[in-house]
């Protein structure tokens, strides 16, 4: 394991449990942190890939007949949009794999509870969109939904994919 070694800037508490994992002050007052590298669950990695290919996707569809077709409806903030959605599929999709490793009892009702919780974070979103922009309005909800589809069904599709390989 390699080592880094950074100044103390505070000494850490006698710790007769271990507590504190690596960290230790050493006499030349510097802290010594094993690397400890996280790595990312293949599923996780592989749905990232794909939910960033998906977001390019929509990017590049998007700016396509929005200069061409629908050039009378350009929405400036749909970059935004998009990214908004890729955060919070890909946050919502990190949780499920948590979940759905324990296979618990609890595994059903907390996907519900959390597809609600998103969804009714999504409807406030956009809630609070049109109020502030009303001129606007139709064109963004109009994303909004579609976006909301499209990564819904790709979100839905990855995860029973995962829970089939699981089973």
């Amino acid at each position: 394991m390699a080592q880094y070694e950074f100044p103390c800037l505070y000494s850490l508490p006698d710790d007769p449990f271990g507590n504190w994992g690596n960290l230790s002050c050493h006499p030349e007052i510097f802290i010594t942190i094993n690397d400890c590298s996280t790595s990312i669950d293949p599923s996780m990695k592989q749905f990232l890939i794909k939910s960033t290919i998906l977001t390019i996707g929509v990017f590049l569809i998007g700016a396509a007949l929005y200069t061409t077709v629908l050039k009378s409806y350009f929405f400036s903030l749909l970059p935004f949009v998009v990214l908004f959605f890729y955060v919070v599929t890909n946050l919502v999709h990190a949780y499920f794999l948590t979940i759905a490793d324990k296979a618990n009892s609890r595994f059903t009702s907390k996907y519900m509870a959390v597809n609600y919780i998103k969804m009714f974070f999504y409807l406030l979103v956009a809630i609070v969109f049109v109020v502030l922009n009303r001129e606007i309005a139709k064109v963004f909800v109009a994303n909004f939904l579609l976006l909301y589809i499209i990564y819904t069904i790709f979100e839905v599709n990855e995860f029973l994919k995962k829970i089939k390989q699981k089973s």
